[in-house]
This record gives structure tokens, C-alpha cells and sequence, in this order.
């Protein structure tokens, strides 16, 4: 909050209480939670105002500070056009440009204001489409004006043939021209000239143009590589601006549609291993006669791209290549990602590839994996299957996390909880424990060794979310058990190992449930006692943290 006063002088006392009532209106609504409050004047405070301040806010549970005269010279250089309008002539110079503007466009005033609406748009723009839409049978035209030109993957609808996008650096306007039937470019090809210097295209601009010709792959040749770009449309009579790039593709083939494709890999014996559907983009093919396909994976979880030449080629011993690129993973559901993982893990040989349609057998012969080794760790396919496995158990929706940031105390802590839920006994060593539970009603403490069950949850961190399991009961097998402390309300007892048993077990499941367990007994007798301690944490030598 920023509580504006005018005081522009040194405060006098009643300036000083009309900030304090101010003050008090805000720290005393019950409606308003606080976080930063700023005393805002075109004043720089002196030693002494910042320690009335201080006392003043004592007894407030929210920051407060200065925001001084300093402060908003600053803004006010910073934001000079505001000032300008509002304390310059600048809410002029903008109406007078507006009636400049309604005089060249043909707009009519308002009818409210003075300012621009869209309303006043509406007549004009649609008279100016409707112009440049009149006379040509076989296509039509579209035009936007944006701050930016067009993104490179912006969504295509399949009547666009080209666009033509002109501008500086504060606007672009972008001609889209769509074809008005399908054997439009046919019956009146569009005569787009360029010249590309190949011997200006280096690394992956020349890769990409390359590839754009042989598959029909989209590409951006930007200048100098590409100059005298001219378009043979009437939106482009008479222009003679530098071309500054081209973009190209994707090359699909009339009727071409997005289709889904199932994958499967299967071992040397032909038995199924893994399977997963891919939303494929529409074939692409080049001017060359290759052509490529390409999809991607639920969740993003992979790209697949395979591509061939029509005719052999110098660069390949096979007629077709397959290239498979992992996403980005992070941020996805591990629960969804999971089939993709375990096709992603078996994605290796000697395993083999199928390619189906959603229903029915293979289209084709299995394919030779090319890699020997798969596009992802077993370390990273076992993390996200602990993950997925956790998601049963946990209320939290749970999102992959970035693996690099991953400690290898939290990924150990992530493959012991998903053991616990998939119902594994997990076995470990410990040194002491720490206990503590109320006097009242507290149960008796055995002088000898005792099995000791606790009762709590485990709780673990998955990048930045915090999952809780419950319940979940440890159990010391031999342990003895010591006064260390307490109040009239609280005993405070250390459990240690007894009979050289330094054995602990966790379970996913409650106290009432778990297991008794024999123990080496030696010379002395063994009780057992249940407590349900609430969270618990004991370190055992391995490092492990139990919870």
C-alpha cells in the first residue's frame, strides 16, 4: 500500500497525526491483509522523520518504508510520457493526432470522447478488405497489424499459400493469402522470385535449407543469404523493400491431414515390450521427392521424426533414417508420462519398431532400432516410475520435477517412499531416537529391552511440492529405552539398540497393523510397546533419513 500525502516541506505535528490516522485506518481493518506500506511524499525524510516512522509503526505486523522525493524523480523520468500528458501539453498533441487520423481515414467522430474506438474501425477496415477482396477469383486476402511479425510456429490453416509481412521496428502488418479452392495455385500459380546464395548459408541454415528441399521441412533463410524477393499478387504492387527473410514449408501435399500413429517395440522373439500412440503432424514432402513424418508423444514426452529419399543418396546407406528426441520431461505428469518412459527405456537393441494404425495390425515390417543404447537412463526410467507409483498415494497432484536440481539424498528419498507404497518392507540400521509424548495417560516404560513400533508419516520433498504418506509405522526391534528430560505435561526419552540388534523397519501401514517380529533375545526377555509418536525422524550411519 502507498499512502500518498502532498506534504512537500519539513512535517509539522499535524501532518505527522494525519499520517499516524492514517496509519491506524490501515493497520486496524480487519478486511485488509498488509504485506509493504510506504509513506509517499515529494519529500526526503531527514534522520529524525525516519525515527518517528519507526516508533509510529512499532506496533504494526507489516514492512513499512519510506518512498521519497528521490523516488519519484525517478519515476518521473523513467515515465516521462505520463507527465508529459498529464501535466504537459500531451493529452493535446493526441487529439489533434487523432483528428488527423479520422480525416485521412474517413473515419466519423466518436460518439462519445474524443478518443479512437472500435467502433470507429469497424466501416473502414471492412470497406478495405472488402476492396482488396473484390477482384480476384482465385484467392483471397487477409491483413493484421501486430507490434511483432508473425511467430515461425504460429497454426496454419490449410487454405494459406503464403503471407507477406511488411514493417519496422514498432509495427508489421502481415497480408495472409488463402487460396479460394483447392486447384487455385494451379490455375493461377503465384510468381514468387528469390534468389538464395547457398555460398552465404553456413551451419544450420544451410542444413535446414537443404533439408526443406529434400523433405519439405519448414526453413528461414534470413539476408544476406536471400535478396530480390519479389511476389507476383496485387497486395504487392509496386513495393520494393529489402527482403529481410523468407520462411518456407512445411511442404504438405494436398489432402495431407493429422493422423494418430501407434508404436511398438518387440524383442528378438517377436514378443510385445512396449507401445505408445503419437499425434502426428500432416506428411511432408520435398521438392526433391523425400518425404518426412513427424509427431509427438503424449505429455511432450518425445518427438519422432523419419524421413527418406525417393532415390538413393550419397549421405545414407538406408533409404530412410529415424531420429527420436526426448522432451523436456519437467513440469509433466509423471503418472502420464509413464507408458512413454517405458517405451522411451526399451527404445534400444536389439528390440525391434512397429508402426500401426490406432486399430488393427502393422502396416509394415518391424524396423531395426539404430541405436544401441536408449534415449534415456534406467536411473531417469526408474525415478519416474517410483513417481508415477507415489501419485496412487499421494493427494497432491504431482508434477515431474527437473532432474538436474535433483539431490541424491532426495532421489533416494523419492525410490524408499514408492517402495513403501508398493508395499516393500524397507529395512535399515539406527543409532538413537528421540521421543517425546504427553504425561498424562502415558503408558509404562519396561525397565528391560522392548520392541518399539512408532507411528507417524513420511514426508518427502519432489522438487518444490512436499508429499506426505500416511500411515506409516517404523519398528526398532530391540531397543532400550532412557529418561532424558520432560516437563509436567511432556516425557522426553532416547531409545537406543539393545541385544546388538540395531535392526529398523518401516511399513506403509498403521501401528494396529504391523507385524511383531521375533529378536535375539540373549539373556533377556523382550517386551513391545506401541506409540503413535506423530512424525518421526532418526538418522541412521547409511545417511538414510526415516520419517
Amino acid at each position: 500500500m502507498f499512502q500518498i500525502k502532498s506534504f512537500a516541506a519539513a512535517l509539522t505535528s499535524s501532518q505527522r497525526s494525519q499520517i499516524q490516522r492514517s496509519l491506524r485506518r490501515v493497520a486496524d481493518n480487519p478486511n485488509v491483509t498488509v504485506r509493504d506500506w510506504y509513506l509517499t511524499l515529494p519529500l526526503n525524510p531527514t534522520p529524525g522523520d525516519c525515527a518517528w516512522l519507526d516508533e509510529v509503526c512499532a506496533d504494526v505486523d507489516f514492512h513499512h518504508d519510506w518512498f521519497d522525493l528521490g523516488q519519484l524523480e525517478g519515476l518521473a523520468a523513467k515515465y516521462q510520457d505520463v507527465v508529459d500528458y498529464y501535466v504537459g501539453d500531451g493529452r493535446a498533441r493526441l487529439e489533434a493526432t487523432i483528428e488527423r487520423l479520422r480525416g485521412l481515414s474517413g473515419l466519423t467522430p466518436a460518439a462519445s470522447e474524443r478518443v479512437l474506438g472500435p467502433e470507429d474501425l469497424i466501416d473502414p477496415l471492412a470497406a478495405v478488405h472488402e476492396l482488396l477482396n473484390r477482384d480476384d477469383p482465385h484467392y483471397h486476402y487477409d491483413f493484421h497489424v501486430t507490434r511483432t511479425h508473425a511467430p515461425a510456429n504460429r497454426l496454419i490453416p490449410p487454405t494459406l499459400v503464403a503471407s507477406w509481412s511488411l514493417g519496422s521496428a514498432n509495427s508489421v502488418i502481415t497480408f495472409d493469402i488463402h487460396a479460394r479452392y483447392l486447384q487455385a495455385t494451379e490455375d493461377r500459380p503465384i510468381p514468387v522470385t528469390f534468389t538464395v546464395h547457398s555460398d552465404r548459408l553456413e551451419g544450420a541454415a544451410a542444413e535446414a535449407w537443404d533439408r526443406m528441399l529434400r523433405y519439405g521441412t519448414p526453413a528461414t533463410v534470413e539476408a544476406p543469404a536471400v535478396s530480390d524477393a519479389e511476389i507476383g499478387l496485387p497486395i504487392a504492387a509496386g513495393l520494393s523493400e529489402e527482403v529481410a527473410l523468407i520462411r518456407f514449408g512445411p511442404g504438405v501435399p494436398s489432402g495431407a491431414r493429422p493422423y494418430k500413429l501407434r508404436m511398438r517395440l518387440i524383442d528378438p522373439n517377436g514378443l510385445d515390450v512396449a507401445e505408445t500412440t503419437l499425434d502426428m503432424q500432416p506428411v511432408t514432402r520435398g521438392m526433391t521427392g523425400g518425404w518426412r513424418i513427424h509427431g509427438t508423444a503424449p505429455h511432450d514426452a518425445f518427438t519422432l521424426e523419419v524421413v527418406g529419399d525417393s532415390e538413393p543418396t550419397t549421405d545414407a546407406g538406408v533409404p530412410m533414417r529415424l531420429a527420436l528426441s526426448l522432451g523436456p520431461l519437467a513440469g509433466e505428469p509423471p503418472a502420464g508420462l509413464r507408458p512413454c518412459i517405458r517405451f522411451l527405456a526399451a527404445f534400444r537393441q536389439p528390440n525391434r519398431l512397429q508402426f500401426l494404425p490406432p486399430y488393427g495390425p502393422p502396416v509394415a515390417e518391424p524396423i531395426v532400432i539404430p541405436e544401441p543404447e536408449a534415449p534415456i537412463t534406467d536411473a531417469l526410467a526408474d525415478l519416474i516410475e517410483a513417481l508415477a507409483d507415489l501419485q496412487e498415494h499421494a493427494a497432491a497432484h504431482l508434477v515431474t520435477p527437473e532432474f538436474e536440481s535433483l539431490e541424491s539424498e532426495a532421489i533416494a528419498a523419492i525410490h524408499r517412499a514408492a517402495r513403501l507404497v508398493r508395499g516393500e518392507t524397507i529395512r535399515s540400521r539406527w543409532v538413537e531416537q528421540p521421543l517425546s509424548f504427553p504425561t498424562s495417560g502415558a503408558p509404562e516404560i519396561p525397565d528391560g529391552p522392548i520392541q518399539l513400533h512408532l507411528g507417524g508419516d513420511y514426508t518427502l520433498q519432489v522438487g518444490d511440492q512436499t508429499v506426505v504418506l500416511a500411515p506409516i509405522t517404523t519398528v526398532l526391534l530391540a531397543s532400550t529405552l532412557t529418561r532424558t528430560g520432560g516437563t509436567d505435561d511432556q516425557i522426553e526419552l532416547t531409545a537406543r539398540p539393545a541385544l546388538g540388534n540395531d535392526t529398523r523397519l518401516s511399513y506403509l501401514v498403521s501401528i494396529e497393523d504391523a507385524p511383531l517380529h521375533p529378536v535375539e533375545q540373549g539373556d533377556e526377555s523382550s517386551q513391545t510397546l506401541a506409540m503413535d509418536a506423530g512424525p518421526t525422524t532418526t538418522t541412521d550411519p547409511s545417511g538414510e533419513t526415516e520419517g
